[in-house]
């Protein structure tokens, strides 16, 4: 096996979807390749990393009960037809109910938008380096981040929080900051970046105004100011957190 092959099977690896003989073959490479027995820790912190901060949704109790009606107006199917047959075809109907719903709701789950942030919060705990540049300057960071990302990128000063440096992140093939602090012991992810590259759904709320979530262990909070759109997580009390956003907002006056 070589490195190509074994970055392939990696992710499947750590996920516990390789088959034995895969599995036997890959252990037997990342014996002998320092590189790719890296690569495998760094995507297994990362899930780990994800896992100890997952907050699974629940399907609400309503939307359970109608898609489980839609599916009992019919009779089972207990084996499979060997080809199509046009007797299923009044089945497709509740079908296609049942995936709109599905859908629909996945989109009107109110964290969908938010769930990259909780994990690259998440994954960039694990990543070592965890900083492409350190530095305790907001106008060197700044200055750093303009000129990877071709654009003006303000870094707020926060007195209640210490500036450890920053990286760049991809969302959606949209290349965005994230500036790192330290706040009670604890890492606080600030992305900043073009409304539509940080939120492709669509931000609707007013300039200024802190948008707040918590789920599991982390809490977010995101505004928009100045063309800009600003998403803070951390491990930290919500409230905690809103008044850091607020500390944000006076640092860019």
């Amino acid at each position: 096996m070589n490195c190509r092959e074994s970055r392939q099977l990696i992710t499947a690896s750590v996920d516990g979807e390789l088959s034995q003989k895969d599995a036997e073959r890959l252990a037997l490479h990342l014996r002998s390749c320092p590189d790719c027995s890296a690569l495998a820790e760094r995507e297994a912190a990362f899930v780990r990393g994800l896992r100890s901060h997952r907050s699974d949704e629940a399907m609400p109790a309503p939307l359970k009960r109608r898609l489980m009606a839609l599916v009992q107006q019919r009779e089972p199917v207990l084996a499979p037809p060997a080809r199509w047959s046009w007797r299923w075809a009044p089945l497709l109907p509740a079908l296609a109910a049942l995936v709109l719903a599905l859908v629909l709701w996945r989109r009107q789950a109110p964290a969908d938008w938010t769930r990259f942030y909780l994990q690259e919060h998440a994954s960039h705990e694990a990543l070592a380096p965890r900083l492409q540049y350190a530095s305790a300057s907001p106008q060197q960071l700044s200055a750093w981040f303009q000129g990877s990302l071709r654009h003006k990128v303000h870094i707020p000063q926060m007195p209640d929080a210490r500036l450890l440096g920053g990286r760049i992140c991809q969302l959606e093939g949209q290349r965005i900051g994230l500036a790192v602090y330290q706040v009670d012991g604890q890492d606080l992810s600030l992305f900043i970046g073009d409304e539509k590259a940080l939120c492709p759904q669509g931000w609707a709320l007013p300039e200024d105004q802190v948008y707040t979530q918590s789920g599991g262990s982390l809490s977010l909070a995101a505004w928009a100011h100045g063309g800009h759109l600003h998403v803070a997580v951390a491990q930290l009390a919500l409230p905690r957190l809103k008044s850091l956003a607020l500390e944000c907002q006076a640092s860019a006056i």
